[in-house]
């Protein structure tokens, strides 16, 4: 969907055409690039949402950004390659969010207009 502040990719991972009518579950990972162990989480959680049956799929979606901030996880690092704390760049305006968020952001600001029903959005942090 763009590139982080020093060219690194980033990532949606959703399905090819969204269902506006479907339940919809939102999910980040590494804001903070030092906190390895949420890369665990995301994995364990996706591999138990692929696994569930034909009827929970019928009723829900999943839009992951699996990492907010490759420059940090490149750095072992909590802040983006600006010294910026991703998990604080975010505000409802989209020109006020700053670097990785911001494209994110972009990205996902036509989703969330468009489906009908967010239960929840899961932002997936790790321990050291």
């Amino acid at each position: 969907i763009g590139k982080s502040v020093e060219g690194r990719d980033l990532y949606r991972i959703s399905p090819k055409e969204i269902d506006k009518n479907k339940k919809t579950i939102i999910m980040f990972g590494r804001h903070h690039g030092d906190e390895g162990t949420a890369n665990w989480i995301i994995e364990g959680f996706t591999r138990e949402f692929l696994k569930e049956t034909k009827d929970f799929h019928e009723k829900f979606q999943l839009i992951l950004y699996p990492m907010v901030n490759p420059d940090g996880a490149k750095h072992r690092t909590r802040y983006n390659a600006n010294s910026r704390d991703l998990n604080r760049s975010w505000d409802k305006k989209i020109s006020k969010s700053y670097d990785e968020a911001k494209i994110i952001h972009q990205d996902l600001k036509p989703i969330i207009t468009s489906v009908t029903d967010i239960p929840i959005v899961l932002d997936m942090h790790g321990s050291f």
